[in-house]
């Protein structure tokens, strides 16, 4: 049974430093019992972390829901007096109309659009590392890059670790505007697969940060990759095409 004093070990940990000791699997300072206590925490902390996300959006969404109330009842209160008392009615309309709009415009603008971009961007640089110039079959990207520069050295793959760190990149950038967009999804679909893709790209940037220590420890990299959604970037134009004014 482990102990309080290894409990409160673990407990201290961040969840990226529990995700280390995980991916560093035999080589981890916590074994046995205090491996899978490091397992139940991480996945505790996770659980706690996704909740309070969801609560956060759902609140956001109550809010947004709460203000549109009001906006449609300002609306249609302005209206009957307009037309009781001058006919502004259809100017307060054509105003809220245009109101809607411009949040749509924005919406489009600053999230979707650059989310589809960097898809586009990331489908070229997942082919170009798929190629025989980078793939070592069976491997994947990951896999296949840590069998090159154990072969050869780090300095002859510069180029592959470059394109590695723009696709990382550019999915972290993708997260970021997903977070500040999903409040506002329309499409099911879209929500469904910017949850599979979230998950996607939080471990595949884990793998990557693992796997140069993994290369100087002359350790065995793990395989528990997620797959790229592959229905993600249709999703993202059925969620454009919802949104087209």
């Amino acid at each position: 049974m482990l102990s309080e004093i290894s409990k409160a070990a673990v407990d201290s940990l961040s969840k990226e430093e529990l995700q280390h000791e995980i991916n560093l699997a035999a080589r981890s300072r916590f074994q046995g019992e205090k491996f899978a206590y490091v397992k139940t925490r991480l996945s505790a902390l996770l659980a706690a972390e996704q909740a309070h996300d969801k609560a956060e959006q759902s609140t956001d969404r109550k809010k947004e829901l709460f203000l549109k109330s009001i906006s449609t009842w300002v609306a249609i209160g302005t209206s009957v007096l307009g037309l009781v008392f001058g006919g502004g009615w259809f100017q307060e309309y054509q105003k809220s109309k245009r109101a809607q709009t411009e949040a749509t415009q924005r919406l489009v603008a600053e999230y979707l659009q650059p989310i589809d971009s960097l898809l586009k961007q990331n489908a070229e640089i997942y082919e170009e590392l798929r190629s025989p110039r980078y793939v070592e079959p069976p491997m994947g990207i990951l896999e296949s890059y840590l069998i090159k520069i154990r072969r050869d050295g780090v300095s002859k793959h510069a180029l592959m670790k470059q394109r590695i760190d723009t696709l990382v990149s550019s999915n972290q950038t993708i997260l970021t505007f997903l977070a500040k967009y999903e409040p506002y999804a329309l499409t099911n679909m879209f929500k469904s697969e910017a949850t599979k893709f979230r998950s996607h790209a939080v471990l595949y940037s884990d793998r990557w940060k693992s796997l140069l220590e993994v290369y100087a420890s002359n350790g065995n990299f793990p395989a528990d990759a997620l797959p790229f959604p592959t229905e993600f970037p249709a999703a993202v134009a059925g969620e454009l095409e919802a949104r087209r004014i």
